[in-house]
């Protein structure tokens, strides 16, 4: 009997340290996770993940909050208008320019594809004006505009930016114009965007409010601003946004929250939506990490900027992205053919908004077709509903397609609208946005 009862104690015991463990074990389990955490595990990208760069920062100090293939090469599309505004602030502080310059836009800077501000060779623009229209639209022709008059041409202008990115530090980049338009060697990393951007914030803080705007008025056209975050994400003052075919969806942004400012930039999205979803997941995380700065690499460290490829990669497809995705200031398909070149001069549009009713908005395409017959004759028009944001109210506009460039330039420049109304001449590529 002793012997059984020794064994009979030995077999409690074991059940008590197996139970003591398992409640353990659930404890850890069920525990919610540190918020001592990086931006990389909060990530939620599904896409593939060589397919995408990101990085972010803290703005102040430099310490890296997460870092995915952020040396990598990559096509910059149009956040090379970053580097075209540095050198134009440059040119502001060193007393070569100023605010209220006029610039003479010429045939070559008249004739960019993408998006733009509709400039007309041998027209004048302030430089104020062209800086808005490059940041705030992320318009090629005032891109160019810029890059001729400070530079003398593009390509020289070009020299100078790839000369200002050694000087500041990024060392991985080269530029060949001054828009972000495809070029097999304009390349940059996610590493010397951020560089860039926590230059222009360091360097230039009274231009910084050009990132922040959110809409550009110019020839009597209220143009809104391309950049999302602007109006979705709390805190967000702005900076770039960039899309070709070969870069996919591409974001610098920066917020400040708490006194506390974090750089983003997030390099090939598969689309627009992917791209503003993954750079706010990674703002969103990297405000909630609390991690002490002094004890996170920063820019300078070797392994941020590390590479595995030497020349970027496609992002997307032609033959897919044509036809699928709407252009950023970046590539546009061509087309040829007699059929196809009279369809494409009428792919222009308008929208017509802040509206407060649908009846308005009927109103209003009833006194243009008056007004204007010639112009608004071979349109189509339907009545859109917008939100600026998710606690506005809901606003009515007006979007007329099947337009010649000439005709949206019209209605919107020449057209007197009633105060509080924004008219918008729509390219083909930012219709598909709207569609």
């Amino acid at each position: 009997m002793p012997d059984v009862a020794k064994k009979i104690a030995l077999i409690l015991c074991l059940y008590l340290v197996w139970g003591v463990a398992f409640a353990k074990s659930q404890h850890h389990a069920a525990k919610p996770k540190s918020k001592h955490r990086s931006a990389a595990h909060a990530t939620h990208s599904a896409e593939n993940a060589a397919n995408h760069a990101a990085l972010v920062i803290d703005a102040a100090s430099g310490a890296v909050l997460h870092a995915h293939n952020a040396g990598e090469p990559w096509y910059p599309a149009s956040l090379t208008k970053m580097m075209t505004a540095y050198l134009a602030f440059d040119a502001m502080e060193s007393g070569r320019l100023k605010a209220d310059d006029t610039l003479t836009v010429s045939q070559r800077a008249a004739a960019q594809g993408g998006s733009r501000l509709g400039l007309r060779s041998g027209e004048r623009i302030k430089l104020d004006d062209a800086i808005r229209g490059l940041i705030v639209r992320s318009a090629n022709d005032a891109a160019v505009t810029l890059a001729e008059h400070i530079g003398g041409s593009e390509s020289e202008f070009a020299a100078g930016m790839t000369a200002k990115a050694r000087q500041i530090g990024m060392s991985h980049t080269s530029f060949h114009n001054a828009t972000g338009l495809p070029h097999a060697e304009q390349v940059t990393t996610a590493h010397d965007m951020a560089v860039l951007a926590q230059t222009l914030i360091r360097q230039y803080p009274e231009y910084y409010h050009y990132f922040q705007a959110d809409s550009v008025t110019f020839h009597r056209r209220n143009i809104g601003a391309i950049n999302p975050l602007l109006r979705s994400y709390p805190g967000a003052e702005g900076m770039k946004t960039g899309f070709t075919c070969a870069s996919g969806y591409n974001i610098v942004g920066a917020a400040k929250r708490d006194g506390r400012r974090l750089i983003a930039v997030y390099l090939g999205g598969s689309s627009r939506n992917r791209r503003n979803s993954e750079v706010t997941h990674l703002l969103n995380a990297g405000f909630a990490d609390t991690r002490d700065a002094a004890h996170l690499p920063n820019l300078d460290d070797a392994v941020i900027r590390q590479a595995s490829h030497a020349q970027p990669i496609r992002r997307l497809g032609q033959d897919v992205c044509y036809s699928t995705v709407p252009m950023e200031g970046g590539d546009a398909p061509t087309t040829s053919g007699t059929a196809t070149d009279k369809q494409a001069q009428r792919a222009w549009g308008v929208m017509v908004g802040g509206y407060s009713s649908r009846k308005n908005v009927q109103g209003a395409l009833k006194r243009l077709r008056s007004d204007a017959p010639s112009l608004v004759a071979s349109s189509s028009s339907r009545i859109i509903t917008r939100r600026r944001h998710s606690k506005s109210s809901q606003q009515y506009a007006a979007l007329l397609t099947g337009l010649q460039r000439d005709q949206a330039d019209q209605l919107c420049g020449n057209h007197d609208w009633e105060q509080g109304v924004r008219c918008t001449a729509l390219s083909p590529s930012e219709l598909l946005v709207i569609r």
